[in-house]
């Protein structure tokens, strides 16, 4: 049995609708964690050029989107950007398109800008599959597609993989933190991507007095500091409970922004673990992560990329600036968190804007623990820190093939 996949360099892809220049212009990221299995059970898996696909057999052309190109008011069908060869195919054959979105978790967002396409597309939503990096992101799409009345036969296929952190780690597997080096501050902190949470984040650390503690960078959009403050008085203006606060500390970095560490670009997307010197974690005594999304007013599922694994990686305790429940969930994947010495009250916190406050006090209280104790601390967390970074580098194949959709890919075997 061959499980196909089109090899799309083989073919024409116009317009900008997904990135194929990406990570999957070679196999796509899921294949290897399904490889194992799939060779068990006598597949092969197999990237074909168009004119070598078997037609009569299922086959998959699997592209990551640029997921902002989504976002727009459709009035042509986005099957055109495929030759007509290809489009006949997905449309009235038996390709299927994977909407591979794995190294993010964008739900609800994506959900309305694919079923906007799909109103003037001529294929069939059961052709779609739309792979995303979040926890439980099905749970999600049934609650949209009730509260949008879209009936069986319209819904598109979901699935979830959340590995993206485990890519490029075999090569970080001797990595060695340098702890006999001084602590200079308190915590570490990169908002490269000057969203919105990031932004409002920063500006309550400023006013709170805490960036002298830290390293802490924020990237700057358009090169236009009015812009952020345009968009937190937008964002935060129906709470209106820390507004006041954050806007008084926008007004101090406003000044200063970019935000930098070193002299890494920040225009430029800084995946790869090793893009920011282990000095940075070597003084310090602590991470706070800003994930890509926090807010439940943006996005309701919990994801997890790079950023929350490069603590763990450098053997450093962290917290999390995420959606509710994510320490919860990374304590369900099989690692330990810090409530020992950490207040993970925050992560139970279901308000953004309670959150993010619980949050930025925690850290202030974290930053005022003198040097000695935060010493004796960390060979306190020492077992904690080696088995998450152990617990990372061995989360293999097995477990995130069995706990992801990625088993239920057999069904498109031919």
């Amino acid at each position: 049995m061959i499980f196909q996949i089109l090899d799309h360099v083989t073919t024409t892809i116009t317009g900008d609708f997904f990135n194929l220049t990406a990570h999957d212009s070679g196999y796509p990221y899921w294949v290897p964690f399904i490889t194992p299995y799939f060779e068990q059970a006598g597949i092969e898996i197999r990237k074909v050029p168009f004119e070598m696909l078997d037609l009569s057999k299922p086959w998959i052309l699997s592209l990551p989107p640029k997921g902002w190109q989504w976002e727009r008011n459709w009035d042509d069908d986005f099957m055109n950007v495929f030759s007509p060869q290809v489009k006949n195919e997905l449309v009235k054959g038996n390709g299927y398109l994977m909407i591979n979105h794995e190294a993010e978790s964008f739900t609800r967002d994506t959900f309305k800008n694919i079923h906007s396409a799909l109103h003037v597309s001529k294929i069939n939503p059961k052709k779609i599959i739309y792979l995303v990096g979040a926890i439980n992101p099905e749970d999600e799409y049934k609650k949209f597609t009730d509260e949008y009345g879209i009936p069986y036969e319209k819904q598109i296929k979901i699935m979830s993989s959340f590995h993206v952190h485990r890519r490029d780690f075999p090569k970080y597997e001797k990595l060695e933190t340098a702890t006999n080096i001084k602590k200079d501050k308190k915590f570490l902190s990169l908002n490269r991507v000057p969203r919105w949470h990031r932004v409002a984040m920063v500006s309550l650390l400023a006013k709170h007095k805490l960036l002298d503690y830290g390293y802490v960078s924020l990237g700057l959009d358009f090169n236009n500091p009015a812009y952020h403050k345009f968009h937190i008085k937008e964002k935060i203006y129906e709470f209106n409970k820390l507004y006041s606060d954050i806007d008084e500390g926008y007004n101090e970095i406003k000044p200063y922004l970019p935000l930098k560490v070193d002299d890494v670009n920040l225009n430029v997307n800084q995946y790869a673990i090793d893009s920011l010197p282990s000095i940075f974690y070597d003084k310090t005594y602590f991470s706070l992560v800003s994930s890509t999304m926090a807010l439940k007013v943006e996005e309701p599922c919990v994801g997890f990329t790079e950023k929350e694994m490069r603590p763990i990686l450098y053997k450093q305790p962290f917290l999390i600036h995420n959606l509710p429940y994510a320490l919860k969930h990374l304590r369900k994947m099989g690692f330990l968190t810090f409530n020992k010495w950490i207040d993970e009250s925050y992560d139970t916190e279901e308000d953004d804007i309670v959150r993010l406050e619980k949050l930025v006090l925690e850290v202030k209280r974290l930053c005022l623990i003198p040097d000695n104790k935060w010493e004796q601390m960390l060979k306190e967390m020492h077992p904690v820190l080696c088995y998450n970074y152990n617990i990372l580098l061995k989360y293999n194949r097995e477990h995130i093939f069995f706990h992801s959709d990625l088993k239920n890919l057999i069904e498109y075997v031919a």
